[in-house]
């Protein structure tokens, strides 16, 4: 697709406070996202309008969104989450067409540990639906979040799930990473990542169905990792001997796709694209919501003691496709802006 312009001007509107010394990880699939556009040419401005539904943040990120789309002038405002971010780039877009990609909890809620939706979370649904309705193109993450859209708003959305950094996660041999984490080479790993919502991720499951495991064998050992520093993680699923999801819903998980990089063994429940990601995959399995179910897989998975075909999967979601496919749709919505 090719726009009018020579170059694009974006100005990105990211959640969180962006990266520092002590949270390098603050919002990274967004930081790599905004990464390999500008290697494509595309001019991207950032700009954090922080977390949470304090009065004071929103209305302090408001006027700075004003003040920075009128210094920049952007071609398009591309609001990397929904919910109150991606209505703050409602309120402030002007005349520029605005992009929101929607990744998972802003249209499916978030849940407590009992798998009930919380208010703050059907809250954020809200906004995220009322700002769907006033965007000019929108991104979801995976078919289950086009379906959760409302029905006047898919016709402009496209579906373009995260890409992988393939140079960051590659297969590394285990002992040597076991050697570098100072992880003992003669047990079974089970990584398990709880994200920065324990809850959503459902721990408790995942905890019953290692208890079972454990009744089998005892040489086990379940690893959490929660905001870990981005460049430990591709050495810890080097380490692990399977990736285990159990969580209530998702959009499309960047630690699935990262662990097929990575040559990783997944067990998981049927949640966000996790059926199309691990489908040809082995050894991996996708099981029902069952702590039985779970460890049987898990259990079958340890026995076979071998890395999966991972990574021949994911060719075609490198940050780099990713990157070329947004770039497209940028041009897609830029042109049909131009000819109102």
């Amino acid at each position: 697709m090719v726009h009018k312009r020579k170059k694009i001007k974006v100005l990105m509107i990211m959640g969180g406070i962006g990266p520092t010394k002590e949270k390098k990880f603050a919002g990274i699939f967004s930081e790599r996202q905004a990464d390999s556009l500008s290697k494509l040419g595309i001019e991207i401005h950032r700009i954090y309008v922080g977390r949470g539904f304090s009065l004071f943040q929103p209305i302090k990120s408001f006027f700075c969104l004003l003040y920075k789309r009128w210094k920049i002038k952007p071609d398009i405002i591309h609001a990397q989450y929904g919910s109150m971010t991606g209505f703050l780039g409602v309120l402030t877009q002007g005349k520029a067409p605005l992009i929101i990609s929607f990744c998972g909890s802003d249209l499916l809620g978030a849940c407590r540990s009992n798998g009930k939706k919380n208010i703050r979370g059907e809250m954020g649904v809200k906004l995220s639906k009322i700002a769907a309705n006033y965007a000019s193109g929108i991104i979801v993450k995976s078919k289950g979040l086009m379906d959760a859209l409302p029905d006047s708003c898919r016709p402009k959305a496209k579906i373009i799930p995260s890409g992988v950094d393939l140079k960051l996660f590659y297969p590394i041999d285990q002992d040597e990473a076991r050697r570098k984490l100072q992880l003992p080479i003669d047990k079974k790993i089970i990584l398990f990542n709880m994200g920065s919502n324990g809850a959503n991720k459902n721990l408790k499951l995942a905890q019953e169905s290692f208890t079972l495991v454990q009744g089998k064998r005892s040489d086990v050992i379940l690893f959490l990792i929660q905001n870990e520093p981005p460049e430990k993680i591709p050495l810890i699923m080097a380490a692990s001997d399977v990736l285990l999801v159990t969580s209530y819903h998702e959009g499309s998980p960047n630690i699935v796709k990262e662990a097929l990089a990575c040559n990783l063994p997944v067990i998981s429940v049927p949640c966000g694209d996790v059926k199309e990601r691990l489908q040809g995959v082995y050894p991996s399995f996708v099981v029902n919501y069952s702590p039985k179910a779970i460890a049987n897989a898990i259990y079958e998975t340890l026995k076979i003691n071998k890395r999966s075909n991972g990574r021949e999967k994911v060719q075609d979601l490198s940050v780099e496709e990713t990157a070329n496919q947004i770039k497209d749709f940028y041009c897609k919505i830029i042109n049909k802006s131009d000819e109102k």
